[in-house]
C-alpha cells in the first residue's frame, strides 16, 4: 500500500478472503470504479474469464522456506515406491527442482507432471491435471504443501499413495488415514442423500464458481 501510495496511486485494500484465482474481486472492484486489481497470492485465474474492462496482476505467494528437511523426511515413507511424481502448491512451487535433485540422489525416478491449464508441476484445489498426467507413469506421489488440501485432492482424483511434506513443520507422512476417512464421510453422504426427499443446491457467486446453469439443470 505505502509503495503504490508512494507512486501516486489510490490504492484501496480488500480484506475480504481470495480462496484461488477462481476467487477474484471482480463485483467489489466495480461497485467501487476499479479497474485494476492486484491479486497477491495466485498463479493467474482459474475458470474465469477476466473482463476487458478490468486488468488483473496476479502476484504468486512464494514461501521462503527451504523444502529440504521435509523432503529429506519423505524419503522413508516414500522407500517403497520407485517411480515417484512430484507436485507442489504455489507457495513452494520454486523449490520443485531443489526437492527434485534430492530424491533423484537418492535412487528415485522422479515425473514431474504437465498439462494445457497449469504450468509444470502446480497443483490447486480445483485443477489436478498435472497429478492426472503422470498418473500411469508412477507408483506414488509427493506433494509439497503446507497442511492436507492439496496431497487430498491428489490422492482422491488418481487414488494412489501419496505422502504430503510440509516445509511449515518440516514432517513427511503418508496421508492413506486422512484419504480414507474423506472417502467414508462421503459415501455416507451418499447413503443418506439416497433416502432425502427434498434437496437444496447451492450456488456461488465467486467469479470462477458461478454455476447457475449447472445448478438448474440438476434442478431439472
Amino acid at each position: 500500500m505505502d509503495t503504490l501510495e508512494g507512486l501516486g496511486v489510490e490504492a484501496i485494500l480488500y480484506q475480504g478472503h481470495t480462496w484461488g484465482g477462481c476467487d477474484i474481486a471482480l463485483h467489489e472492484a466495480r461497485v467501487l470504479g476499479i479497474k485494476h486489481i492486484i491479486h497477491v497470492g495466485h498463479h493467474g485465474p482459474v475458470r474465469v474469464k477476466i473482463p476487458d474492462d478490468i486488468k488483473v496482476l496476479f502476484i504468486p505467494a512464494f514461501s521462503n522456506l527451504s523444502v529440504e528437511k521435509c523432503v529429506y523426511n519423505a524419503i522413508q515413507p516414500l522407500s517403497g515406491y520407485r517411480k515417484i511424481g512430484l507436485l507442489s502448491s504455489i507457495q513452494h512451487y520454486r523449490e520443485l527442482n531443489k526437492a527434485k535433485s534430492i530424491l533423484e540422489e537418492e535412487g528415485f525416478t522422479i515425473e514431474v507432471g504437465c498439462s494445457k491449464s497449469m504450468p509444470r508441476g502446480l497443483v490447486i484445489g480445483c485443477d489436478l491435471t498435472t497429478a492426472l498426467s503422470i498418473r500411469d507413469e508412477v507408483e506414488a506421489y509427493l506433494v509439497i504443501s503446507g497442511g492436507v488440501f492439496h496431497p487430498l485432492g491428489v490422492a482422491i482424483a488418481t487414488e494412489k499413495p501419496v505422502i504430503r511434506a510440509d516445509p511449515y513443520t518440516g514432517k513427511a507422512e503418508n496421508i492413506a488415514r486422512e484419504t480414507e476417512k474423506v472417502i467414508r464421510l462421503r459415501l455416507s453422504s451418499i447413503v443418506k442423500a439416497i433416502d432425502a426427499e427434498n434437496f437444496a443446491i447451492l450456488v456461488s457467486t465467486k467469479p470462477g464458481q458461478y454455476l447457475l446453469s449447472k445448478a438448474i439443470e440438476i434442478k431439472k
